[in-house]
């Protein structure tokens, strides 16, 4: 009996330490997102190319890494929710591959920057910053993907820890 209420705790402390992961993931998503959209307005205005492809695809993927911070922050709200998890991983899927697509795109961009003779108007360092923002998006999108597969299985664990104990629970017994 000491084993499965060791085992509940355990899991209980790697629930908190992918709470603890995913409001810090949150907060720096945000801060991301603000990074790349004052980017792409900068590089908007500077370049006198307008609205692009490439900026389209980019401010569809921060609305997407948007609903997926929203989704996380009722995935902790709201507790365990089935439909919240797999709605959660979706978007973090679908934010990587727009993500990506936008990383490529500006990477295409960063080509062209590193060529001496094509560089007018364009302002390389801006979109350095850009695909920086980039990968750490993609970082935390994926990471929010890893913790919501993880709090799925602890979710279960939980329950099936739970059933064991005859629906009392463990905390009860402590």
């Amino acid at each position: 009996m000491d084993t499965i209420v060791q085992k509940f705790l355990r899991q209980n402390i790697l629930i908190s330490a992918l709470h603890v992961v995913n409001i810090i993931s949150f907060g720096l998503t945000g801060v991301l997102s603000v990074v790349l959209i004052v980017t792409w307005l900068v590089s908007i205005a500077t370049e006198g190319s307008g609205l692009v492809l490439r900026h389209v695809v980019g401010i569809s993927s921060v609305i997407v890494l948007s609903l997926t911070s929203v989704s996380s922050f009722f995935l902790h709200s709201k507790g365990p929710n089935t439909v919240t998890f797999y709605s959660h991983e979706i978007l973090s899927v679908l934010g990587l591959m727009v993500m990506g697509l936008a990383m490529g795109m500006n990477s295409l961009v960063m080509t062209v920057c590193k060529s001496e003779s094509q560089t007018a108007g364009i302002d390389c360092t801006l979109h350095v910053v850009e695909f920086g923002s980039q990968v750490a998006a993609c970082s935390m999108l994926l990471l929010n993907f890893l913790c919501s597969q993880q709090r799925i299985l602890c979710s279960l664990d939980r329950s099936v820890f739970q059933g064991t104990m005859g629906g009392r629970g463990c905390v009860a017994e402590l």
